[in-house]
């Protein structure tokens, strides 16, 4: 016997897509909408419009789906900005994740079932298993600070698991050796997966001496990336004239601007030679701001510097850095000309690697201070943008976002 499935009660809305095409209404008579008012008062002069029948079932789970979305936007901009959400799937017990035209997959052994499970193998990879292997080799006062940093992750999570079972997912408090490790992963996934990771950059990042340098560089590349921009970096190799780190265009604002990165070498400190002192001061940042300044753009000028100071035992995540009322009077001696080079300055400490084996709470002491008589003008929208970009330096996400099959948060 057949049966007869009833449709379910719809909402119909016929707005008029065009003049009918049925028999000739006249200005006066009954609007054909039944909307009860004269046909010249209501959709005489109608213009094209869609005729929607939705089904209040599909209606709901639109605006479910909507509102899904939209937490989802808001929770990724506030960890990872304007970088693209993390592109991965699980296949045959592997996780898959796509940084840019690569693929990188766990083996069966050894998945990854967190976000910082790739990072942290992203990191050794991106480095080389050969460095790795030589860094081994060394004295452990020669090693080089991103090893070092590694080595203190793995012991610190190696400890924290000792208590748990196979297969647990290990907690444990950053200590400086993670904070340390997996915010240079995660600086360094985020520009290879949105732009191009240069292999100079590569290169610099490796090698000891020029490691430091190019730390702050790859955070002031991921923090323009977080920020919404797309990046272009200069040939450093061509010596006939100063240039930036590299040229950085806002995707929806089309605002062009360059960005240079300086970081403040201490003796004994991130294989500098000398003996490490104990006093937190910035001595020597502000000449080496002004050595960021001579590079003269022609655009306007973005710049980070890296005070290079351990963390205060005091200091909170809310509270106002120590050294910043000694950088603002710095900053006050600036004379009208060295005001107009600049747009903004973002000032900054890495704190982990003096403290490798700490645990505890960890943050980065930040500054931004925006030039008040800038010779070219930048719009306080991009100036947010680069400001609240920096503040994500140290927000790693934990988790691979949902994939298109999983259940969205609510």
């Amino acid at each position: 016997m057949n049966t007869v499935r009833r449709p379910p009660k719809v909402m119909v809305s016929v707005p008029l897509s065009q003049p009918y095409l049925g028999a000739p209404v006249g200005r006066n008579d009954p609007c054909p909408c039944a909307s009860g008012k004269k046909f010249k008062r209501c959709c005489l002069g109608a213009r094209r419009r869609g005729i929607s029948v939705v089904a209040p079932e599909v209606a709901a789970l639109h605006d479910a789906q909507v509102r899904a979305f939209e937490a989802r936007r808001q929770q990724h901009l506030a960890t990872r900005g304007h970088a693209r959400e993390t592109v991965h799937v699980s296949h045959e017990g592997r996780t898959l994740v796509a940084v840019g035209r690569h693929v990188y997959f766990s083996s069966k052994q050894r998945p990854w079932r967190t976000f910082h499970d790739f990072l942290m193998h992203y990191g050794r990879v991106r480095l080389g298993r050969a460095w790795a292997e030589t860094q081994q080799r060394l004295p452990e006062a020669g090693r080089h600070p991103a090893y070092t940093l590694h080595e203190a992750m793995m012991r610190h999570l190696e400890d924290a698991s000792r208590a748990l079972h196979d297969g647990a997912i290990v907690e444990a408090r950053w200590n400086g050796g993670v904070g340390g490790f997996l915010t240079f992963a995660h600086d360094l996934y985020t520009v290879a997966d949105n732009a191009e990771l240069q292999r100079r950059l590569l290169k610099r990042l490796r090698d000891p001496r020029s490691y430091q340098g190019a730390r702050h560089e790859l955070f002031a590349a991921a923090t323009m990336v977080r920020a919404g921009f797309e990046l272009r970096f200069e040939n450093e190799s061509d010596g006939s004239s100063k240039h930036p780190e590299f040229i950085a265009t806002h995707k929806a604002m089309g605002t062009v601007v360059a960005v240079e990165a300086k970081s403040r070498h201490r003796p004994g400190v991130l294989g500098h030679p000398g003996e490490r002192r104990t006093e937190n001061q910035i001595g020597g940042i502000r000449s080496l701001f002004l050595r960021a300044l001579e590079k003269e753009p022609q655009l306007p000028f973005i710049v980070f510097l890296d005070l290079n100071l351990p963390r205060t035992a005091t200091a909170g995540p809310n509270d106002l850095p120590a050294w910043l009322e000694s950088w603002e009077r710095e900053l006050s001696a600036l004379t009208p000309q060295q005001w107009a080079s600049f747009n903004i300055v973002i000032t900054s400490s890495f704190p982990f690697h003096y403290d490798r084996e700490a645990s505890g709470p960890w943050h980065r002491d930040m500054a931004a201070h925006s030039s008040h008589a800038p010779r070219l003008e930048l719009d306080a929208r991009v100036v947010a943008s680069i400001c609240e970009a920096a503040r994500l330096a140290a927000s790693v996400p934990g988790e691979f976002p949902p994939t298109v099959n999983q259940p969205h948060a609510p």
